[in-house]
């Protein structure tokens, strides 16, 4: 498994967090746990004749934001509905009957 940084991952039952990776052949992975880095290599940590491995607790999502405009009439959105980037193309494509024009904003997360 590939790690990313932000990743909140788990060695020997304690948890820290993903603050870098390295490109290339050999997956390096330094991770703080308690203010303290270690390094792990594709994962893996080798401790005397044990191998400990890393596990992916949560992975970041990240937050995208939404803004559009939207025309409102009497009997409710354009027949051709549509949200627009911008006021003024929302403007462009309104019809005579139009009575509002609002702003339509929200956020939500997904996986990077």
């Amino acid at each position: 498994m590939e790690f990313r940084q932000g990743d909140i991952v788990e060695w020997a039952g304690v948890r820290g967090e993903v603050v870098a990776t390295s490109c290339g052949d050999a997956k390096f992975t330094t991770v703080t746990f308690r203010e303290r880095d270690e390094v792990f290599l594709d994962g893996k940590r080798h401790d005397g004749n044990k191998v400990q491995l890393l596990k992916l607790i949560e992975r970041p999502k990240k937050k995208v934001v939404f803004e559009a405009w939207a025309n409102l009439y009497a009997q409710g959105l354009q027949q051709a509905p549509g949200m627009w980037r911008t006021k003024v193309e929302a403007d462009r494509a309104a019809g005579s009957d139009r009575i509002a024009c609002v702003q339509v904003t929200g956020e939500y997360e997904v996986e990077e």
